[in-house]
């Protein structure tokens, strides 16, 4: 599709009369008409770089992603002087374009997907282009539903790609001018220019949103956390505090009343709970993050962390280590102990007195995590579509936090048949015996 060639365009370079030519010749009246229209031309281009400039600061200033995608396509329409237009952007999940805002006869397209290649705005995005259309009427690549909008009623457009760093995000075009004059370079040039300024304005309020998100998510996994540390305070050291105060009272009361053997008695019972308070805080402080496992890596902290759940009789459990133990990049380490644990805890949790087995094999360049439990299992897929009504963020931790080490998870289990979870960590080069 061929750039236009309208003279009716901003900054028409074909109606720029040359100075040395209109120097050398007498000054007639259509040489003075042509220096009035190249006048009032290189005034338009200088006000619309000056809109411009205003614009690229308001954009840079909008942190929102919706209301930013909204002012990209008003300050793109009133740059242009245009009657309509549309902002589509880039999804590459299904490698479509999404019409996100449109605004005059485009109406109805908004929310509207198409592929990436499709209509005028897909083959700007797919060449990373832009493109000035004389008549759409007469253009083939026009998307079929765009035409029934608004192809009727159009005879000018002018399309732009929104690319930043070199990757294409979507494409911005707009249509027809008030005027009714057609789209020069010039405007290619001005819309392009806002083009370039979108693109990082939308990256930024991208980022900002999934700064945002990923701040929320954090939030909410403290605020979880928060809760079962609660929860196991109370259940265990708190209860066994109440109980020390009171047996202390008790004692007293015996060394009053002149009660010697008892109060011996009862301070022995007293040195027993005491002791079963302590372990208890221990415990608590070790599973919310182990110094071994700073000091001697993964391989050692799981073997704790197994003689612990044996001495505290909640499950059963039992460590096999198939492979040579291999020191990962600390937040590794970190990771893979907290899935264990919730792992660990689904299955106190689901099925207390249970058989907890952990495995660690290697698999090529992977280190396979296996936690397998013989409680009554579950239904997987069924848990998963029913996971944000729930008010659990267990197996949601579980995921995000292998995805944050580049490690896969994998759920596998079934009613009466247990449960196993199994990570899948690539030991990287990083990785030191």
């Amino acid at each position: 599709m061929p750039i236009s060639t309208s003279r009716q365009g901003r900054n028409d370079a074909t109606l720029t009369p040359s100075v040395t030519s209109m120097h050398n010749s007498p000054l007639t009246r259509e040489n003075v008409y042509q220096l009035e229209q190249a006048r009032r031309r290189a005034e338009e281009q200088l006000d619309a770089m000056r809109e411009l400039q205003q614009v690229a600061q308001s954009l840079s200033a909008e942190l929102n992603l919706e209301r930013l995608l909204r002012k990209v396509l008003s300050s793109a329409l009133q740059l242009m002087d245009a009657s309509a237009g549309a902002l589509l952007l880039h999804e590459p999940l299904t490698d479509e374009l999404k019409f996100q805002v449109v605004e005059g006869s485009l109406q109805g397209l908004e929310g509207k997907r198409v592929k990436s290649g499709e209509g005028i705005a897909g083959w700007v995005f797919t060449h990373g282009e832009p493109r000035i259309v004389d008549d759409l009427r007469e253009d083939p690549r026009l998307y079929h539903a765009f035409h029934r909008a608004a192809a009727s009623r159009t005879h000018s457009l002018v399309a732009v790609p929104l690319i930043i760093m070199g990757k294409k995000i979507g494409a911005l075009f707009v249509l027809d001018r008030s005027s009714g004059d057609a789209f020069g370079a010039g405007d290619l040039d001005v819309l392009n220019a806002l083009a370039i300024q979108s693109a990082v304005a939308i990256e930024n309020a991208r980022l900002y949103r999934s700064l945002w998100e990923e701040r929320n998510r954090i939030l909410a996994v403290e605020e979880e956390v928060r809760k079962e540390l609660a929860r196991e305070v109370h259940d265990g050291p708190a209860q066994l505090l109440s109980a020390l105060v009171m047996n202390v009272r008790f004692v007293q009361t015996l060394l009053g009343e002149g009660e010697l053997d008892l109060a011996r008695s009862e301070l022995v019972s007293l040195e027993e709970l005491s002791e079963r308070t302590l372990k208890m805080v221990r415990e608590l402080l070790f599973n919310q993050r182990p110094v071994i496992l700073e000091t001697q890596g993964l391989f050692p902290a799981l073997e704790m962390y197994v003689n612990r759940l044996n001495e505290t009789r909640e499950v059963t459990a039992s460590l096999e280590v198939m492979c040579e133990p291999v020191r990962l990049p600390g937040r590794a380490d970190r990771t893979i102990f907290s899935i264990v644990q919730e792992a660990v805890g689904n299955a106190k949790k689901h099925a207390p007195g249970a058989a907890v087995r952990i495995r660690l094999e290697r698999d090529g360049e992977q280190l396979c995590v296996r936690v397998i439990d013989t409680g009554p299992g579950f239904d997987v897929s069924r848990v998963q579509s029913t996971y944000d009504r729930r008010g659990s963020l267990g197996l949601l931790n579980m995921n995000e936090r292998a995805q944050q080490i580049g490690a896969t998870l994998r759920i596998e289990s079934a009613a009466g048949r247990g449960t196993t979870v199994m990570l899948s960590v690539p030991v990287t080069s990083e990785a030191r015996p």
